[in-house]
């Protein structure tokens, strides 16, 4: 003990430290870690640099670290299963730390518009739109590294398609309507000019939006008389890492008036139907019992197959719950493979504090020749158009949720099995303890 504490001391003041936090990290759901996301909230006492030092026996290691907002620190690390690792936050230093860290990402702002990025790691590159943000387009660099992209209207097919990223959204209806279309889309991909908060460093860029929703101008009939009143508010967070085969998105939707509304979607994403050959879904396993396992449901998406399933779409719509595992598709062919792990949802009304809601699940759908699609759904009427199905939400409902979007390179079924192993990382974070 006496060797850490005097290299401890001469690490201070070779750096011209003024002390430092002890951050214990322990690993308990049995799982060797490696590059683990680790993001805590610490009170530094005096102004000055920051630095991260792991204990390794009698040495100090320095550890990348990205400060970010006001007293938040960001790093990764390592731990053997049930391996307690202990690092030390310095602070008080004169000499900036990170500007010394490598990054692994590379990123490219503004070139295209005013929320236009360009995100890269080694396992993936995203791109967000230009004016929205919503994630536009996404490569899995381990796959076949092309672009998956999505086309709602043949009049952006030369502007590179529409988002695979749709959500948070809503239908909100207007069944006293005739000879117009009975709702308007509020989407976020329709906004034009959002808030927004850029966190840049070199461990992960963190890209946040907020606004009111207006109705989506693509469909929408300017013949009709406007509901001019702001009706719903979203916010949208997006967290690339430098060295992670995934990223992490989180979205609030809440409703700020009484509304009709066809549905409220969350969680969903839109590609071209020849993307993926086939999809996988391992629903959650809460209630199995000790030795039990869960079951991998895998099966082949028609569209890829030039097979039309039935006459105009193929649906498991309102069959599944909510919250699954996971879920994802890849491509036999080329090796792209993509999987959405549900990690958490809450929904509430912050005026009355009791949601109200109906048929809430989640939906798989394959529209032939067009798209592959998945969504969250809250009020989801299946039968859209028809007035009488459009249900009441009151002012306050607000629906949250987080996920983490991974690619990986699809190699046979030890690939899928491999995500399994993501999944139990991803629901059995470290456990973190500041001070002694």
């Amino acid at each position: 003990m006496k060797a850490v504490v005097l290299l401890a001391l001469s690490v201070f003041a070779a750096e011209e430290w003024k002390g430092f936090i002890t951050i214990t990290v322990q690993e308990t759901a049995g799982l060797a870690r490696e590059n683990e996301p680790v993001d805590v909230a610490i009170t530094v006492p005096v102004a000055g640099e920051t630095g991260l030092f792991r204990e390794s026996g009698t040495d100090l290691v320095e550890t990348p670290v990205q400060a970010y907002r006001a007293g938040r620190f960001f790093f990764y690390a390592d731990a053997k299963a049930r391996e307690t690792v202990r690092y030390r936050l310095c602070y008080g230093g004169e000499t900036a730390k990170a500007a010394s860290y490598a990054s692994a990402m590379k990123v490219e702002k503004w070139k295209k518009g005013p929320r236009h990025l360009v995100i890269e790691n080694g396992y993936y590159k995203a791109e967000t739109m230009p004016k929205s943000g919503q994630v536009w387009h996404l490569w899995d660099k381990k796959g076949g590294n092309t672009m998956w992209y999505h086309n709602e209207w043949k009049e952006n097919n030369d502007k590179g398609g529409d988002p695979v990223h749709w959500a948070p959204n809503c239908w909100v209806g207007y069944p006293e309507r005739t000879g117009a279309r009975k709702f308007d889309w509020h989407y976020v991909v329709g906004w034009e000019s959002p808030e927004y908060e850029l966190v840049e460093g070199p461990l992960f860029l963190e890209f946040r939006r907020k606004g009111v929703i207006k109705p989506h101008p693509e469909h929408t009939d300017t013949t009709v008389k406007r509901d001019k009143r702001d009706l719903t508010y979203a916010e949208v967070t997006y967290r690339f890492y430098d060295r992670l085969p995934y990223y992490f998105e989180s979205s609030t939707y809440q409703v700020l008036e009484d509304i009709s509304a066809y549905f409220i979607r969350n969680n969903q994403m839109v590609f071209k139907t020849f993307m993926f050959d086939h999809m996988f879904i391992l629903p959650e396993n809460k209630g199995l019992l000790p030795g039990d396992e869960g079951c991998l449901s895998i099966f082949p998406l028609m569209g890829h197959f030039n097979r039309k399933p039935f006459k105009v779409e193929h649906s498991l719509s309102n069959i599944l719950p909510s919250k699954l595992a996971y879920y994802g598709y890849y491509n036999s062919k080329n090796a792209d493979g993509f999987a959405n792990f549900q990690i958490r949802e809450t929904n509430t009304n912050v005026v009355t504090g009791n949601p109200s809601y109906y048929n809430h699940a989640m939906i798989f759908t394959e529209a032939y020749d067009w798209s592959t699609y998945c969504a969250r759904t809250f009020s989801y009427t299946n039968r859209r158009f028809n007035p009488e199905n459009a249900v009441r939400l009151p002012k306050g409902e607000k629906y949250y949720e987080e996920n983490f979007y991974a690619m990986f390179r699809y190699e046979g079924p030890q690939s899928l099995a491999a995500l399994d192993e993501m999944y139990r990382r991803m629901n059995s974070p470290l456990s973190v303890k500041i001070g002694p």
